[in-house]
């Protein structure tokens, strides 16, 4: 499941990331932005990142008390990173990029957090093993932005390297949730009748 974790979290970052490394030249290409204009696009991103970090609190509180294996919500994620960067980079209108954008980040920030919580409380004291997630998300963006460069920004081939690597993402966290439920690896215990995480 460790491996599978990793590969789903690299492959995650680098759709994100990686796209995220060539929007200021798509935009500048697709609708002429120039300027302080392109400031738009990193507090977009900011903004999504920040709203995906406090809605993945409570999120992550209210899927694992339900004793649902933390993965699985790696999946979810992964899912709605697909909606966000296939509305990035659909050539309909700024805004409906910006938001696919916005989507996108939040999204992944929830990633990086579950996978954070799937490693500390699957492998206890193992200090590697959480360095990993943090690895993860750096490795991913360098994979991200060399392979996402190899294509040409404004064509079909940058949408579809890099939602090939969501579905990489998605397959990977999929198989990882299935073992860990299968090895009933949920990501709680109750502690006390609230059931607050431990």
């Amino acid at each position: 499941m460790f491996s599978l974790a990793v590969v789903g979290n690299i492959a995650a970052q680098a759709a994100r990331l990686g796209t995220y490394s060539y929007v200021a030249a798509i935009f500048a290409q697709r609708y002429a932005v120039q300027g302080p204009d392109l400031g738009t696009v990193g507090i977009v991103a900011g903004t999504g990142s920040f709203a995906g970090a406090v809605v993945a609190t409570s999120g992550v509180s209210w899927w694992c008390r339900r004793g649902w294996p933390v993965l699985g919500l790696s999946v979810v994620s992964t899912s709605i990173i697909f909606v966000g960067v296939a509305l990035l980079l659909l050539p309909v209108s700024l805004p409906v990029n910006l938001i696919g954008l916005g989507i996108s980040f939040a999204a992944g920030i929830t990633i990086f957090g579950t996978g954070q919580l799937y490693l500390t409380t699957t492998f206890v004291g193992d200090r590697t093993a959480i360095s990993w997630n943090s690895s993860a998300m750096y490795i991913g963006a360098a994979v991200g932005t060399f392979a996402l460069g190899l294509t040409d920004l404004v064509t079909a081939a940058l949408t579809t390297a890099s939602l090939t690597f969501v579905v990489v993402a998605a397959v990977s966290f999929t198989t990882a949730s299935r073992i860990s439920r299968r090895q009933s690896v949920a990501c709680t215990t109750r502690n006390d009748e609230r059931g607050e995480l431990t």
